[in-house]
């Protein structure tokens, strides 16, 4: 009956390790399968649009720039 014990508490430690490191294996793959043409991460830098709004103030015609990209205001208004 001891050695019953034993074992069932055995089963018992390893489940809760292994629990408790993850639950997970991970396979290693070689060098080969690491990449393919499909998963190929292309990161292209894109510049800030921006674009000059006008309006007509009391008379004066005005003008702004506006970010497009951050969707604020960027100057405050002159004359034109």
């Amino acid at each position: 009956m001891k050695p019953r014990k034993i074992i069932v508490s055995l089963i018992c430690l390893a489940t809760i390790a292994f629990s408790l490191v993850g639950g997970s294996i991970t396979a290693l793959a070689s060098e080969d399968d690491a990449y393919t043409e499909e998963e190929t991460i292309v990161i292209t830098t894109r510049a800030e649009v921006r674009e000059w709004r006008y309006r007509t103030y009391n008379g004066v015609y005005q003008k702004r720039l506006w970010s497009v990209t951050y969707l604020k205001w960027l100057t405050e208004w002159t004359n034109v």
